[in-house]
């Protein structure tokens, strides 16, 4: 058994935010501050020979203060793209708990056969949010002077950290079949799933990622002595999707009847990997 516990501490340079802008208005979000973490963690390793077990476990505390984070922010409301900026702001404080296990399994009832497993609880919490500053036009006559700054895609709606799943875990087996002249057969399958998460700071429930799951499959043959192998595979073989970034891309064009330029946002997602098969053949010397 080997027990462990540790404390570290993170720096990352604040900076200067590339907004082109020929006035003073931007000036809030022209510099953010450096990010500064401390971490605790602790945790557990043991094995058990009898049984063909080796499992570990692990709790641990991350605070950030002056979180750097990435927000859209736009002053025109009805042409949002028209006066959009994406700076870099601080988070007051940041939080993220957890909890991971994880093992490893020779089954000893059936011979040649591993499982293996990983399982993870985590929670971010962003416990003093960016707020806007307030914002006063005065150097230009296609905005009104009572124009405030808004979050492009809505307004902040919680405190979940983004990217930030609550739950995921996976589960592999592996089965080797030795064969008559040396070598063998190695069956290997994996599940895994993630849970849903926001996506963005504004946690608005329209760019939420739902939760996500996955199959891969492997066969894999090894000469005698371990000279050759030959593998083939499935990844993603039930063909599951996900949206793992969500953008607008901004389209303007003029409108051959009317002559009036048309600006319209269209929703730009990009999406996780297809299923796909393949084979791979390897030479170790």
């Amino acid at each position: 058994m080997f027990v462990f516990a540790r404390v570290a501490s993170g720096y990352r340079s604040g900076g200067t935010n590339p907004i082109l802008s020929v006035t003073e208005d931007f000036v809030p979000f022209q510099f953010y501050d450096s990010e500064e973490l401390l971490t605790w963690e602790a945790g557990v390793k043991a094995s058990f020979p009898e049984l063909g077990l080796r499992v570990m476990t692990s709790a641990y505390l991350y605070n950030y203060d002056n979180y750097i984070a990435n927000v859209a922010i736009t002053l025109c409301p009805d042409e949002p793209w028209d006066c959009a900026a994406e700076p870099n702001v601080n988070y007051g404080d940041v939080r993220i708990t957890g909890l991971d296990f994880e093992f490893a399994w020779d089954v000893p009832f059936v011979e040649n056969l591993s499982v293996f497993g990983f399982y993870a609880l985590n929670g971010g919490e962003v416990r003093e949010p960016y707020v806007l500053p307030q914002y006063v036009w005065t150097e230009n006559e296609d905005i009104s002077a009572d124009a405030q700054y808004e979050y492009i895609g809505g307004s902040l709606t919680g405190n979940n950290l983004p990217n930030n799943p609550k739950r995921k875990y996976n589960v592999s087996a592996e089965y080797t079949l030795p064969l008559a002249n040396g070598s063998d057969i190695a069956l290997l399958g994996v599940y895994s799933w993630r849970g849903g998460f926001d996506a963005y700071v504004s946690n608005n429930e329209a760019e939420k990622s739902d939760s996500y799951d996955r199959i891969d499959v492997n066969v894999t043959w090894t000469a005698p002595g371990d000279a050759w192998s030959v593998s083939v595979f499935g990844h993603n073989i039930m063909n599951e999707q996900e949206i793992e970034l969500f953008e607008f891309v901004d389209y303007e064009w003029e409108d051959p009847e009317t002559g009036e330029e048309v600006f319209v946002l269209v929703d730009d997602p990009f999406v996780s990997g297809w299923r796909y098969w393949g084979a791979e053949a390897r030479y170790r010397f």
